[in-house]
């Protein structure tokens, strides 16, 4: 998920991936942010499902980590 182009399947599998199981990379020192980060780079260049499962992702960041709750409905908003 960190290089600048990936297919548009590697987008919905890092979404999914990353949104499921991002406690566990926090638990071992990831900061929440730089995984949005990550995500959120890929946003503006996937297609309409890639954008649903970043989108999906992003939910779940902010509903799991407080500090990302604005950033999300940010996202969201613009994105609607």
């Amino acid at each position: 998920m960190q290089l600048p182009h990936i297919s548009e399947t590697m987008k919905c599998i890092g979404a999914y991936v990353l949104s499921e199981y991002c406690e566990y990379l926090v638990d071992t020192g990831r900061d929440p942010q730089k995984i949005f980060d990550v995500l959120n780079k890929h946003l503006t260049q996937a297609t309409p499902k890639a954008r649903a499962m970043l989108l999906n992702a992003f939910t779940k960041l902010g509903v799991k980590y407080d500090s990302l709750t604005d950033q999300v409905q940010m996202i969201c908003f613009v994105s609607s």
